[in-house]
């Protein structure tokens, strides 16, 4: 089911009590086609509706308002191959629908503050689904409170897969086809929502720009409001990353495992590169198995048990805190552990921040801990210098922080934290042995690990890193 479509005439009937004027109408593309006929009738109107394309470009592809019609009629793919042989108008219609389609994208906000308000009120605006129970209660916190067999829009809860500070992951079935399906179910807060609703609209705009199911992204299956709780269905995933690592007492993947959940790690940061995304959280928690059943096997060279996955195909998720370019760039993104030395500094930063949390998310897939473990904001420059090497002049005479003086970081290691005294070492020194597989591991993570992000490696150039060479 598509639950795009199912959900524009919730977005419709609230429309009126929004726009106390028709030009907002105009601006944010109404769905209503009877709205769209009146407003495409006269010239002056359809020039204000197209503010965020090329005329030129517009007159070329819509010739006149009919045709300017049967463009919004299609918004399914199929339907739109099947009537439209221009591929031109069909690129030019897929950005219609992005602009309409996108929740008050956040192109039409003239503040951050603006869009914050908007996502509450429009969450809260959502119509209540059929199905839904008359009370849905709430604990303290925001979670939701749940039972088996509490049935929510047009799912049935099973168990709880996981609980984090966003909310609960629910494993549920669908009520019309029997399908098992995850359900992440946000705490009903203001600042849940507002994070849900951006998730929402990466999820959709991954979704058009994956058509064939590529992108080694997580799919998004429906989304919908229930109680104040914004919901979102995705297929049934293995664990997470991080929690495989846990439940094996984070020991290190084999180096097979490390290659292929790298790899593929690298494609999904690529794919969303090529669109303009930048993750800005990218880690072992937000990466999923798509089937986490293991085997245990003994691995001589580390002289250990080890958990075998029988499958290391992954899918990369949470998508709630990505930004695309153009947009509002936060000073402070990212996991602290993952965190890259432009975003300490308060510098400028472009998606390569990802490719750093690349770089520290596979030396952890390798050895089984964290590369910068620590809290504090000196501490970790500290390690940066220690592990990759003394922190270039330009930036840290750019950084209008404190923490440099005369070139020189202002920090005792006296006072570190033991786990910190420990990384206190070159990066190569991390090696086990001296195979030519570690070699291009540890080019590959030098590659990703430069302090400046100029010199850092692309996600798409961290495609053909040799140590990528012999993936089966």
């Amino acid at each position: 089911m598509n639950h795009y479509k199912s959900t524009k005439s919730d977005w419709d009937s609230d429309w009126d009590s929004d726009c106390d004027n028709s030009e907002k109408k105009r601006k944010t593309q109404h769905f209503d086609e009877s709205d769209w006929d009146s407003d495409c009738e006269a010239g002056a109107k359809k020039r204000e509706t197209q503010q965020h394309f090329d005329e030129s470009d517009w007159d070329s592809d819509c010739e006149n308002s009919a045709k300017k019609r049967k463009t919004q009629q299609h918004f399914d793919e199929s339907d739109w191959d099947s009537d439209c042989e221009n591929s031109a108008k069909k690129r030019k219609t897929q950005d219609i629908v992005e602009l309409k389609g996108l929740l008050y994208a956040r192109e039409s906000h003239s503040s951050e503050s603006d869009w914050d308000s908007d996502c509450d009120n429009s969450a809260k605006r959502l119509k209540r689904q059929p199905n839904e129970p008359k009370e849905l209660l709430t604990d303290d916190t925001g979670h939701i409170k749940w039972y088996t067999g509490q049935q929510i829009g047009d799912y049935k809860i099973e168990t709880e897969l996981g609980e984090g500070t966003f909310g609960r992951v629910m494993k549920v079935r669908d009520i019309n086809t029997g399908q098992a399906a995850a359900l992440k179910v946000v705490k009903n807060q203001p600042s849940q929502r507002k994070s849900v609703m951006d998730e929402v609209i990466a999820l959709t705009v991954i979704g058009w720009r994956d058509d064939i199911k590529s992108s080694l992204c997580v799919n998004m299956i429906s989304w919908f409001s229930c109680g104040g709780h914004i919901c979102i269905a995705f297929p049934l995933l293995g664990s997470s990353v991080y929690d495989f690592m846990k439940d094996n007492h984070f020991k290190p993947f084999l180096l097979d495992e490390v290659q292929h959940i790298g790899h593929q790690l690298c494609a999904a940061v690529s794919f969303l590169h090529e669109h303009n995304i930048t993750h800005t959280d990218l880690k072992p928690d937000n990466i999923l198995f798509v089937n986490s059943s293991y085997t245990t096997v003994y691995c001589e060279e580390r002289n250990l048990e080890l958990k075998r996955l029988r499958s290391t195909n992954i899918r990369l998720g949470d998508f709630g805190n990505v930004v695309r370019d153009g947009e509002y760039h936060p000073i402070i993104i990212g996991t602290r552990y993952y965190r890259s030395p432009e975003v300490i500094l308060r510098l400028d930063w472009n998606s390569t921040c990802d490719v750093w949390a690349l770089g520290c998310t596979l030396f952890e897939l390798y050895s089984g801990e964290m590369l910068f473990p620590t809290e504090y904001d000196y501490e970790h420059l500290a390690l940066i210098e220690a592990i990759i090497g003394k922190i270039p002049a330009e930036m840290t005479n750019a950084s209008n922080t404190t923490y440099f003086k005369n070139g020189n970081l202002d920090f005792n290691w006296n006072n570190a934290e033991e786990h910190a005294q420990y990384n206190r070492r070159p990066l190569e020194d991390f090696r086990m042995d001296d195979s030519q597989y570690l070699d291009d591991l540890f080019y590959a993570m030098e590659r990703m690990l430069q302090h400046e992000p100029s010199r850092r490696i692309s996600s798409t150039e961290a495609l053909t890193l040799p140590f990528w060479n012999d993936l089966h």
